[in-house]
């Protein structure tokens, strides 16, 4: 499982470095990932959902391109995931999940995986995204690993 949050407040996204397989084998992997167009995405959940929407998240969610929802949710529980992809900027956010419909993110805050809700919680008490994700691993036994961050220019003021 993962976190990873967006914080618009602070200009930031911030993930834990632990990825678990399906055996329970653990290793350290970047969870910031750049599209062709420079945009971020994060991914939370089944490696098969995530990479579907990764990919149609590089041709700018178009319909023609939209991933099986079929194939990807036979099992939900199974495949279930949560991704965000966040212009370089990040001024536009925008939050996919196994509903397959690009929503617009307007908070200062947002995260998704497992510990997301820990960090989230930080995050409100005034903890930056760093301290933030660290918070998150202690409570959350399946994250660890160095935290990752990534700076998205200087602290954006909340879009109306």
């Amino acid at each position: 499982m993962t976190t990873c949050i967006f914080s618009r407040k602070h200009g930031k996204i911030a993930v834990d470095s632990r990825n678990t397989d399906g055996v329970g084998c653990v290793v350290l992997t970047n969870k910031i990932e750049r599209l062709k167009d420079g945009r971020y995405f994060l991914g939370s959940g089944h490696c098969l959902t995530i990479g579907k929407a990764k990919r149609w998240a590089e041709k700018k969610f178009a319909e023609k391109d939209r991933p099986n929802f079929g194939e990807m949710f036979s099992d939900a529980d199974e495949f279930g995931f949560s991704c965000l992809v966040i212009s370089p900027d990040g001024k536009s956010a925008f939050l996919i999940d196994n509903e397959m419909e690009p929503q617009p993110v307007l908070d200062d805050f947002l995260g998704v995986g497992s510990g997301a809700a820990y960090a989230l919680g930080a995050l409100e008490a005034g903890a930056t995204p760093e301290q933030a994700v660290t918070i998150a691993t202690a409570r959350d036994g399946n994250r660890g690993g160095p935290v990752r961050v990534a700076n998205l220019g200087r602290a954006i003021k909340k879009q109306p």
